[in-house]
């Protein structure tokens, strides 16, 4: 047998060997595999103009315009001092990228030398060549802060003294689904194979047992063919942040594109959210092993279910919502009056592209969450 030579011949081996792989099985192996996986091998984001970093497949919000980053500053800044300004603060981010969202947090946070001195700040990231970008762009903080450290998991994170800060912008998107169809047969797990000519299809597997069905959560209002997402690796994450929160007391912000509840009798409902990104255009998921970047929508009703049912205060908005709630509109006109007509230009635009309905505004959701500080 000759050595796999790409994330495809590893794939199509395995489909070869098991018959088929699961969605949740064939995204993880194309993102996180430890040689070929998009997160070990690609560039993520992409170049702009402002801060002239990154070549990837897809641009944040954070990179749009510092006045988001600045929101979020304002956010845990307005928590800590709520909570009395304690002397030490977890600051947690998933998923920092560039760095850029947390250095504009940061500078937020020298409005209170204090904050500064207090915060813990641990950034959570598997890509190991975006490092190198998070260290730039925080470098200036590096002296400013209590602490200021790296680490691949959750898990690795250790809590200072006092309350703990969780924020995630663009996180829990790359996180697997596991899909499923109903068909005139029940529901089926949706899988990926491949066919004699060795290219990928779509297949289903056998249908489910009624424990499985009931055991997902997979409620029959569902019109035929419609696909329902199931994530246990969301799920298992979300309950890491809350386990923290609960031990600690504190606070998260969580944003994404996602929905409170899936619009099952919108006659154009197909339930499939998983999308792939290949040099920035959109192509099918199952194109480029390996070379694309995919990702889900996330399901926001099911985090809110998860931080009510952990005894925490949850709130789900829309981005255009908790930006404009939080004073970006305002933010924006007080600094264009210092812009060049070009810059305002920019401003302008990037600012309606984050809350514009048809853009990013209602697509994103918020979720803010809190439990109550000893």
């Amino acid at each position: 047998m000759t050595s796999p030579s790409s994330l495809r011949d590893v794939l199509v081996a395995r489909c070869k060997v098991e018959g088929s792989l699961g969605v949740d099985d064939f995204h993880n192996t194309c993102l996180y595999h430890p040689r070929w996986g998009y997160y070990k091998t690609q560039p993520v984001l992409v170049r702009t103009e402002e801060t002239g970093e990154g070549q990837g497949d897809f641009c944040t919000a954070p990179q749009l315009t510092s006045l988001f980053g600045e929101v979020w500053g304002a956010f845990c800044l307005a928590q800590w001092e709520r909570w009395g300004q304690p002397s030490g603060l977890t600051l947690v981010e998933l998923g920092p990228g560039l760095g850029t969202l947390m250095a504009d947090l940061l500078r937020v946070g020298r409005l209170r030398p204090a904050f500064l001195k207090a915060v813990h700040v641990c950034l959570v990231d598997v890509h190991p060549g975006l490092r190198q970008a998070q260290q730039k762009a925080l470098e200036t903080f590096a002296d400013q802060v209590a602490s200021l450290t790296w680490h691949e998991t959750l898990e690795e994170v250790a809590l200072a003294s006092g309350p703990l800060i969780v924020v995630a912008n663009e996180f829990f998107d790359a996180l697997a689904c596991a899909q499923f169809q109903r068909t005139t047969s029940g529901w089926c797990e949706r899988c990926i194979g491949v066919d004699a000519a060795g290219d990928f299809v779509w297949t289903l597997s056998e249908p489910l047992e009624d424990d499985v069905v009931k055991q997902c959560g997979l409620p029959n209002l569902y019109p035929l063919r419609a696909i329902a997402e199931r994530s246990q690796a969301v799920k298992d994450h979300f309950l890491h942040v809350l386990r923290l929160l609960r031990q600690a007391g504190g606070a998260a912000l969580v944003c994404d594109y996602g929905y409170t509840q899936p619009t099952v009798r919108h006659p154009s409902f197909a339930g499939d959210s998983w999308q792939a990104l290949y040099r920035g255009k959109p192509v099918s998921p199952l194109a480029y092993p390996g070379l694309s970047d995919l990702s889900f929508h996330v399901d926001f009703g099911c985090l809110k279910q998860l931080s009510e049912a952990a005894g925490m205060q949850a709130h789900v908005t829309t981005q255009a919502a908790f930006l404009s709630d939080m004073g970006l509109l305002q933010r924006a006109d007080q600094v264009q009056r210092h812009m060049d007509q070009a810059e305002q230009a920019a401003l302008k635009a990037s600012v309606n592209r984050l809350m514009d309905p048809q853009q990013m505004g209602t697509l994103f959701k918020v979720l803010t969450l809190e439990k109550a500080v000893a």
